[in-house]
Order: C-alpha cells, then structure tokens, then sequence
C-alpha cells in the first residue's frame, strides 16, 4: 500500500517538477502523481518488465507528471461551478500570509483584470524585484491561435475560454489574455485549491522556490 512518507515515489516526481522550465505544481498534483508512480512501479516489477519497459517509452517520473498535468488541465477546462477568481485570488494571499507568517498587503487587488477574456489578478510586493502577479483566469483560446497564426491570415474570432489556470508574472494581464509567465499546475479552482497555490506563492516570495519563467 502506498505510503507517502515512506515512498521515494514523491522525490522522483519532485525532481522532475523542479526541472521543469514552465511550470510550478502544488501539492496535490505531486501526491497524485507520486501515487501513480508507486502503483505503476508496483505492477511493472512484478511483472517482471520495469527495465524493459522504461527502456522503450521513457523514464516512468516524467510521463507520469505529464500525464497529471494533462489530467488535471481537462479538470480545469470542465469546471461544473461558478469560479470567483477574486475570492479565490483572497484565499491566497491569506494562504501564503500564514506561511510566511507575515500579512501581505498587496499592491493591487485582488480584481478583475480589464480584459475579454475572464481573469483575476493581485500584485504582491517583493523586496528588489517587480511586484509579483498571481492570477487566475481562462486563457483566451482564440486570440493564442491568432497569434499562432501570425502573418499566415490569422483572425481573432470570439472569446474560447481555456482551461482555468494559475499564472505567476510581472504583467498586468491585458486585453487578449492568453496565459503568461509561470504556470502552476492545480486541481479544479477551489478555496482548497487557493489555499495550495497560496503556499507556492509563499515559497516564491521567501526565495525558497524560483519560478523558471516570466517573474524577473
């Protein structure tokens, strides 16, 4: 039976999460995948086909987390309730207040960014570096492909809102927002959620995590 403790499942998933150059992961989506690991591992050994097999596709860390990640963005895109990304953008900095057992005061918000796309943002302070920006929104599908699709006859259609997802960055979203800086791969958007992203956040802001992209 897996046992997150006693498992080194969790530090092979943690190092391939801290390799990444995109993207930050909150605590449930490592447990998720360090379970799916264990249990792979599990049944590949008694097998008799652990080596074999990860010959052929790949280290079992890797896919594994990206597999998560894909899983846990369709969990995003198929969100059944109503998504309040100010309160939610609240509980995080609540979140990484306790962590860092400081009260933050933001330099802006939480709000609701002036944009088509649906998205909320707040501006953290740090000392000698721009204000950190957590937010939280749909990235608009539409306007990503136009600029894809630049110089080949691109059009910006309506609004396809993605998949709800955390972003850390120094820009104030705009009018086409499309997703910037780094990503922190979470569950469905809950205060649960917040909570999580809110000790990521935390971990940025003391220096003990640096995001690979976007927030110099």
């Amino acid at each position: 039976m897996y046992d997150e403790t006693q498992s080194p499942a969790r530090d092979e998933i943690l190092e391939v999460a801290r390799a990444d150059r995109t993207s930050l992961y909150t605590h449930s989506v490592i447990g998720a995948a360090a379970h799916v690991l264990y249990d792979m591992e599990e049944v590949l050994f008694e097998h008799g086909v652990y080596d074999p097999y990860t010959r052929w596709s790949g280290p079992l860390p890797a896919r594994i987390l990206r597999a998560c990640a894909d899983r846990f963005t369709r969990e995003c895109l198929y969100v059944d309730e109503d998504v309040e990304p100010v309160k939610l953008l609240d509980t995080v900095v609540w979140q990484a207040s306790v962590h860092l057992d400081a009260e933050l005061t933001p330099v802006e918000g939480p709000v609701m960014a002036v944009c088509r796309a649906e998205v909320g943002y707040v501006s953290l302070p740090r000392e000698d570096a721009a204000p950190l920006l957590v937010t939280l929104g749909r990235p608009d599908e539409s306007a990503a492909q136009m600029i894809m699709s630049s110089g080949t006859g691109g059009f910006l259609g309506p609004y396809r809102p993605g998949p709800w997802t955390w972003n850390l960055t120094t820009r104030t979203p705009g009018t086409y927002f499309i997703g910037d800086g780094t990503r922190i791969v979470a569950p469905a958007p809950s205060h649960e959620t917040a909570a999580e992203v809110g000790a990521v956040v935390a971990g940025v802001l003391a220096g003990d995590i640096v995001p690979p992209c976007g927030v110099d």
